[in-house]
């Protein structure tokens, strides 16, 4: 028996982690996590890479039919939605609210920036799963994994797994902790964000991934995304320049960010157009856009504009809770 019961008596979403380190291992995990859920008259669904899958049907041979197995491949871009998608809506012969169990195993991550999007990722599950009866295992290879990614993974879920014992986890940490609130002013015509993501440094490909994302569901698609991306990008820059102790030669080492403030990317959608804000910690003069600024940490961005037509930035006056200042990027179709 458990340290804890994961689901049990009530209809709320369980968010566990657990750490394998082979083949053989993490396929052992996968067979105790799948009699669990079948003991807990719970429907497995499974995303497996296909040496796990093929290795867990034949360890439960004509069981193995009852396994829902989907691509491990839906994980690689977007996998909050998918796996949200997939537990709203299960089929006809599936009641709504039965109680599910899944289990995911995390594709290797190329780059440490995308940590931001897995963060991202992790609280669209708290908040869209957090009334269903489902119990979410995430499965991570400690060995091939990058330092981030492991860190990533221990602060971001509420129960690990330890030799088959659910333990709660020290290490974690809510969202709204890692990513504080940004208040707008009341005067701001733009109301409140849509969204509001933080990224560390060096978040090229998760601000790619989730400006793309995004921006679809404003008809915003081709070069414009790709011009947009290039200026957010060079927006969490200038704002992390701006937050550096200008001492400090060499940049922080991906297990030690994720504890700095991080910059957050505040995202409006409007009809034919996209809006982002980023918040600087110190501030900024305003850009005009026809004098190269003296501000040495506003060239890059003041380049990036000149990219786009349909891209325009203007810097303006932090809020009142602030002294920085706020970089504001539009984007229309």
């Amino acid at each position: 028996m458990s340290d804890i019961e994961p689901g049990a008596g009530a209809m709320s979403f369980v968010h566990r982690g657990a750490f394998y380190s082979s083949t053989d291992d993490v396929v052992e995990q996968v067979v105790d996590r799948t009699r669990e859920a079948w003991s807990r008259g719970r429907h497995m669904i499974a995303l497996l890479d296909s040496e796990v899958e093929t290795a867990l049907a034949e360890r439960l041979g004509s069981d193995a039919s009852d396994v829902d197995f989907r691509p491990q491949a839906w994980l690689a871009t977007r996998s909050a939605p998918a796996i949200i998608a997939t537990c709203l809506g299960r089929g006809s012969d599936l009641v709504a609210h039965e109680p599910l169990a899944m289990l995911t195993q995390s594709p290797l991550a190329s780059k440490d920036s995308d940590e931001a999007a897995w963060y991202h990722s992790e609280r669209q599950l708290a908040t869209d799963l957090a009334a269903r009866a489902v119990d979410l295992v995430c499965m991570f290879d400690a060995v091939a994994s990058t330092e981030a990614h492991l860190h990533t993974a221990r602060v971001s879920h509420p129960v690990l797994i330890v030799d088959g014992v659910d333990c709660p986890n020290p290490d974690f940490r809510p969202y709204d902790e890692l990513f504080p609130p940004y208040e707008l002013a009341s005067s701001d015509d733009l109301g409140s964000p849509d969204q509001v993501v933080g990224f560390g440094p060096y978040a090229n490909v998760a601000v790619k991934h989730w400006l793309a994302n995004e921006a679809a569901s404003s008809g915003l698609r081709g070069d414009v995304v790709d011009d947009l991306t290039l200026v957010v990008n060079e927006a969490v820059t200038t704002s992390w320049e701006t937050g550096y102790d200008q001492t400090v030669q060499s940049p922080v080492s991906s297990d030690e960010w994720p504890q700095l403030p991080l910059t957050r990317v505040h995202l409006w959608r409007r009809r034919e157009e996209i809006v982002c804000e980023v918040y600087t910690r110190r501030p900024l003069a305003a850009l005009s856009p026809l004098s190269l600024p003296h501000d040495e940490r506003l060239r890059m961005l003041w380049f990036a504009e000149k990219v786009s037509s349909q891209i325009s930035v203007s810097v303006h006056d932090g809020t009142p809770y602030s002294a920085g200042s706020r970089i504001r990027i539009r984007a229309s179709r």
